[in-house]
Formats: structure tokens, sequence, C-alpha cells
């Protein structure tokens, strides 16, 4: 045989290559593509998702949570080879990494266990230590997390809706691979564990009752369009689809929410989820998709909150959606029965933020503004944007906020009109109309929605015009630049107009509750009082809602000029 005929030659080399891949790469010889799409389970080894790809060792039986995420069942012998995008660099330069099983930051006093950030070196409060390297075995209860850093040279410059990146932005991509138990040997129809939940508690979406949400009339509604989706909810499931990896605490988990999951900061994940669960309630063919994925995001956020204090972007919407849906008491009651406290399990962002004013545990005391009133006029749910009582200042007249030792002018400037007052408009709607509000667990946040949607622009001028005297920054002249207002989403303050057009109007305690009567002031001889909502009559503890002064829910503010009273 001629070994150097050209022909021949060719051959052979392809068959040295082959040995040598073979050898130094077992995996990579025998490589079956694991479907995009998989219907029950699949024999395959190579699995892609979000632009991430995992090679596994040997052909494994794969298959898809009803979110698409995918699973491997443990057989004994699961290891995932490889990565791609590949991690690489080292030190100040190090991107693109992996970590498995992350756990929820457990309390102000700890900042220990693997909470922390360990996919690129750029994120704040890195830990190299918690990056894995490959080959990587796995067994029942690990899910392996890997993402694509923003800087990767694979990685694209706009966010998943089209938006440029912003300046907190460190990851491009991220995907979940869960190893799954093998007594099931189908989990198409379940949602995806939550990461933090090494139990791997499972939901079956075959659970989900979508008549146990009401559908509302839209008819006089438009809703918006955007840029790259056919429709509303087709942007709303796009954003939803995740997964959003919820588990580092405070600002810093920004710098997990990878550019094509999900928004960065907390005041956009807010209003984007708003928008999408008000969509749960409009008759669409696609609303079944959606709610599956906002209650993915409900049990990953429930999760982690019953272990700890996850992200900022923790909210009570799609937990209470998951919970109401799946028929699942403990996520429908999570605060009612502790397992959420607002303080050490879970700290939904509105908690800290919305409080009654008999809640103060500040130790100043106003000299101009009534006990148990607000600088605002006789409102009796506050902002405050920390839980701490040296933040607390909304009792105090603004000339007296300095003496709030905790207080800075960008709550007030920043946080309270811009941020946060209007962030959860949606969410207390939808709460409202889906009779979840007891659920939510936070009155104080509803009331003080109450107040912010009333708020006119004489209104808020005349806010201005009392806080400028203390502060040189304010122009007065430029607020209406300065705050949102309403919710800030047009069809959502249309929405709002119909089915909340009027806060309730606290009635007279009375002891027969079967009758709602309407006046203004809450007897204090009685354990409980009436509010109407309609033609509903509600009850609650005296002292516990918000005392409005008109059933249109408008502040008892005077004009900018001509100011009387405390309010001068």
């Amino acid at each position: 045989m001629d070994f150097y005929n050209n022909t021949n030659r060719s051959q052979r080399n392809y068959r040295i290559v082959t040995i040598v891949i073979a050898v130094l790469f077992p995996w990579a010889a025998n490589a079956t593509d694991c479907p995009e799409t998989i219907t029950g389970t699949e024999t395959c080894n190579v699995i892609s998702q979000n632009g991430i790809t995992w090679t596994l060792s040997t052909n494994e039986t794969v298959g898809q949570f009803v979110t698409g995420d995918y699973y491997v069942l443990d057989d004994g012998s699961v290891t995932v080879s490889s990565v791609t995008p590949a991690a690489s660099g080292t030190g100040e330069d190090f991107i693109n990494g992996s970590q498995i099983n992350p756990d929820i930051y457990p309390g102000v006093a700890n900042r220990g266990g693997s909470h922390g950030l360990t996919y690129d070196t750029d994120q704040f409060r890195y830990r190299p230590e918690l990056t894995v390297s490959f080959p990587l075995p796995l067994t029942a209860g690990d899910v392996l997390i890997s993402a694509e850093s923003k800087t990767s040279p694979t990685a694209g410059t706009t966010r998943w809706e089209g938006g440029a990146a912003s300046s907190h932005d460190r990851l491009y991509e991220i995907a979940y691979l869960t190893i799954m138990d093998n007594t099931i040997d189908d989990y198409s129809t379940y949602f995806r564990p939550a990461p933090t939940d090494r139990d791997h508690t499972l939901y079956d979406s075959e659970d989900m009752v979508m008549s146990r949400l009401p559908i509302i009339d839209t008819s006089s509604i438009v809703l918006p369009t955007k840029a790259g989706f056919a429709t509303l909810i087709d942007w709303a499931i796009r954003g939803s689809r995740g997964p959003w990896p919820l588990w580092v605490y405070d600002w810093t988990g920004r710098h997990l929410h990878a550019m094509q999951r999900m928004p960065n900061y907390h005041k956009d994940c807010a209003t984007f989820m708003g928008q999408a669960h008000m969509l749960l309630l409009m008759d669409n063919a696609k609303r079944e998709q959606l709610a599956r994925n906002i209650v993915q995001i409900g049990i990953d956020m429930y999760h982690g909150g019953i272990l700890g204090i996850p992200d900022t972007v923790f909210f009570m919407g799609p937990v209470l959606t998951a919970g109401l849906l799946l028929g699942e008491d403990a996520l429908l009651n999570a605060v009612a029965n502790g397992s959420i406290n607002g303080s050490t399990k879970g700290v939904p962002r509105d908690f800290p933020d919305f409080y009654y004013v008999g809640e103060t545990t500040s130790t100043v005391v106003s000299e101009i503004v009534p006990i148990g009133q607000s600088w605002r006029g006789n409102y009796q749910a506050l902002f405050r944007n920390n839980v701490g009582a040296s933040s607390q200042y909304e009792h105090l007249h603004p000339s007296e906020w300095h003496l709030a030792t905790g207080f800075i002018w960008s709550h007030e400037s920043s946080y309270r009109i811009n941020i946060d007052s209007h962030q959860q408009i949606g969410m207390a709607l939808f709460a409202h109309i889906a009779g979840l509000a007891e659920e939510w667990g936070n009155p104080a946040t509803f009331d003080y929605m109450d107040y912010w949607m009333g708020m006119t622009t004489s209104e808020h001028l005349a806010e201005c015009y009392l806080k400028a005297p203390y502060n040189a920054g304010i122009d007065c002249s430029l607020y209406h630049t300065k705050y949102t207002h309403r919710s800030g989403i047009p069809f959502i303050n249309d929405l709002w107009d119909i089915y909340r057009a009027a806060p309730p109007v606290l009635d007279t305690c009375v002891e027969d509750s079967s009758l709602c009567i309407s006046a203004l002031e809450c007897s204090t001889h009685h354990e409980e009082y009436n509010w109407c909502y309609g033609d509903t009559c509600q009850e609650a503890p005296c002292g516990m809602q918000t005392k409005f002064s008109e059933a249109t829910g408008a502040t008892t503010f005077p004009e900018a000029t001509g100011a009387t009273g405390f309010n001068q």
C-alpha cells in the first residue's frame, strides 16, 4: 500500500486526529447534541441554552422542565467535562465563571456561605473560592450555574429588550443545569427547583388553575408597544423567561442580573413585574405561558426568602401568584406563617420602605408636625428607605430632617419620589383585583400606593415648596422632571382609575360588620371597623389602615402659596 499517496495520507491524518481527540477528549468523539426542545427525555451529552454549552463525559438522560430549563437524571456517573464559553483569565481578568449550589445571605451578622459572586472579578464581593473547575462530577440535588461575562469576546452589547448595558451589568448570559433524582423518569410538567433549594421541592404545572385569576375588561385600555416585540405580552414573556438569579444580598445582586435574562435595577424589575402581572388579568392566548414564567420566578423568590435575605429584587407579587395558581398554601401564606418575615427571612422590597406612623421607632419628636401625622398631612403610611430608627424622617417637618441622623437627602429626593413610591403600583393593583392584598402582609404599602396615585401635579409642587427652603439643591421649577407621576406607566394608571379609582373609604367601627357605613373616622372603642371598597365590606384592625380625608384620595396639602398650619 502506498502510504505516501496524497489521498491515503489525508485519510491516515484524519484517523490520527480522530484517535488523539478520542484519547484526550473522549466525550468529544461521541458528542450527541441535545435537542433545543425535548419531549419527555433524550439520551445525549451536549446541552446548550442561553449561549452556554455544557458537555457531559458520556450520554445521559436529559430532559426539560416546563419552563425549558434542562435537567439530567442522576445515574451515579453524571460528570460535566467542559463548559463554553470557557472560564479564562486570572486575577482581575477572570471571566465566564461557574458555580454550584448557591445559598442565601443568612443575616446581617454573617457574610459567610456561598452567596457571593464568583463569575467575574469585576463583580463586587467576588469570591474566587466558589468557582468550580472541570471535569465536575454532580449528583441529584446539585445545580450547576454557568455565566458568560459582559466582557467575553462572544458576548453581545445590548440587553434582552434591546437597551444598552448599564454601568452595573457584569454578566451577559446565565444558565442553570439541574441534576435530578431518577425516581421520577420525566420532569417535563414540573417547574425547575429553586437554585437555593437543596431539597429540590417540586411543583407541578398541571396543578395550575388559571381560573383562580379574574379576567378584567380592558376594552378601553391602550397597551403600549415595545420595539422588537409583536405585542406587550410577547415582551413580558421574553423578559420573564429567565432565569432571574436572586441570591446575592443588597445592591450587589445587580452584578448577578444577566443582561439577556432580566432588568438590572430593582426599580426596573418591579415596574416590569407590575406590567406582567396586570397582563395575567387580561384575556390572551399566551396568558398561561406568561403565568408559568412568573410562577417559576415566584418559586425561586420564595425558596430564597425562607432561607435568609436574598436580592433586593424580592417581591410578594410573584410569590403570591405562584401560591394562588398552584394552590400552595406555604407560598400563599408565607408572611402569615412567618416563613417570610420581612426582617431575617425574606425582605420584600416594599417592607422596609413603607410603614405606619404608629410603628415609628425614632426617638426624635417633631415640634411642628402633630404626633401621629406626617409632614405631608394626616397620612399614616410613611416612607423611610431603611428600617433603622435614625433613618425615619417623614414624621418630622423638613426643617427637622437633619435631626434624623441616618437621613440623607437622596432618600427623599431620589428614592421616595422617583424610585420606590411608584415601582410596586402594578403589582399592588394586581393584588387588589386578585384578592391577595391581605396575603401580601404589609398593608402600609397599599395605603402608600393610594396616596401616591392620588397626588396631583399641584400637590407634588406643594411638597416641593415645603422642602426647598432646607435644601439649596431643590429647584421647584424643575420638580416635574424629578419625580415619577403616579405609576409612570399610562395603561397601569388607566387600569387603576377603573379598578381602584378611589381608595377605600375608612368607615366607623361598628359591631355589625355586614353593613358599609360611610364615614371618615375610626372609633377607638371597637377592635375592628368596616371599610368599603365598592359594595364590599372588609374588616381590618383599627388603626392599621390609612385615614383618608376625602373619598377621592386627594391629600390635605395646602396650595404652594398661602400654606397654613404645620405645613408652613
